[in-house]
C-alpha cells in the first residue's frame, strides 16, 4: 500500500509540472502574439522568430496580420518566413493569399 501511495503522489506530481509547463507556454505564446502589435518592429521581428521556434498555430492569424503592415518591410518578411515554417505553406508576403488560406483551413 505504501508504494502505491508513493507511486499516486508521483503521478500528482509529475502531472502539476506537466500543466505547470504548459501553462507557463500557453502564457509564453499570448505574450509573444501581443509582442507583434508593439511599435518598434525588431520587437515584432523577435515574437516571430520566438513563435517559429515554438511552433503554435495560435500565432498564424496574428502573423497573417503583420503582413498589413506597410511601413516595416523587415517585419514582413520575418512573418511570411514565420508562416512559412508553421504552416508548410509559402504565400510570401501577400496578405490576402494568406488571409484566404487560413480560413479555408477553419471550414
Amino acid at each position: 500500500m505504501r508504494v502505491f501511495k508513493s507511486l499516486t503522489l508521483g503521478v500528482f506530481v509529475l502531472l502539476f509540472c506537466v500543466s505547470t509547463v504548459a501553462s507557463a507556454q500557453a502564457d509564453g505564446v499570448d505574450k509573444l502574439i501581443n509582442q507583434l502589435k508593439d511599435e518598434n518592429w525588431s520587437v515584432r521581428i523577435a515574437a516571430a522568430k520566438a513563435l517559429v521556434k515554438i511552433g503554435d498555430s495560435r500565432a498564424v492569424k496574428p502573423l497573417i496580420a503583420v503582413l498589413k503592415d506597410k511601413n516595416e518591410i523587415f517585419a514582413r518578411q520575418t512573418a511570411a518566413e514565420a508562416l512559412k515554417k508553421i504552416t508548410g505553406q509559402d504565400f510570401g508576403e501577400d496578405y490576402e493569399k494568406w488571409s484566404t488560406w487560413w480560413q479555408e483551413q477553419k471550414k
